[in-house]
């Protein structure tokens, strides 16, 4: 614990607004003073971290494609307040925690937990939003199996068909 001396004054007030660098516990010294002299009270504060610890961000499905719906989640230790939390794409607010791509490409996904003391955290992550019309569940695949006899020897055949949807 360093020393750390802060002079506060006021005419008017008797709340005064302190916020300590670091957890930890600090020796506060109030000393107040007027024309008939002065007095004064130290107090033991213990400040302790209340910064937001962001465990996991994950989207679903995992391989997003456009125009598809994405769902966002987290896992955010709060240290024991409350707080809320925003997601952003490329830099932009959205509403909620779902979220849908207009076009192809690499994005970055935010979330930022802000506790109620206006202490925050975040983390990004870089996804890959892949075109409809290259994803393979936009084609058909027909898998015939066939199985020929001729004489005593079976030969299987495998035929793979792939055709794009229309």
């Amino acid at each position: 614990m360093g020393k750390t001396t802060c002079v506060l004054k006021s005419d008017n007030s008797t709340n005064f607004l302190y916020k300590f660098p670091d957890p930890g516990s600090y020796l506060v010294t109030a000393k107040a003073t007027n024309m008939y002299g002065s007095a004064q009270v130290n107090m033991t504060v213990v400040v302790w971290n209340s910064t937001p610890i962001i465990n996991s961000l994950n989207i679903s499905p995992a391989n997003p494609m456009v125009a598809h719906t994405i769902s966002l989640s987290s896992s955010v230790d709060w240290m024991n307040v409350s707080g809320n939390l925003t997601w952003e794409v490329d830099g932009k607010d959205i509403a909620g925690n779902l979220y849908t791509f207009n076009s192809p490409g690499n994005y970055t996904i935010t979330l930022i937990a802000t506790n109620q003391y206006g202490i925050s955290s975040q983390h990004s992550i870089q996804v890959y939003i892949q075109n409809n019309e290259t994803h393979p569940n936009n084609s058909i695949f027909l898998i015939i199996g066939l199985t020929l006899s001729v004489g005593g020897v079976s030969t299987g055949i495998l035929f793979l068909y792939l055709r794009k949807k229309r």
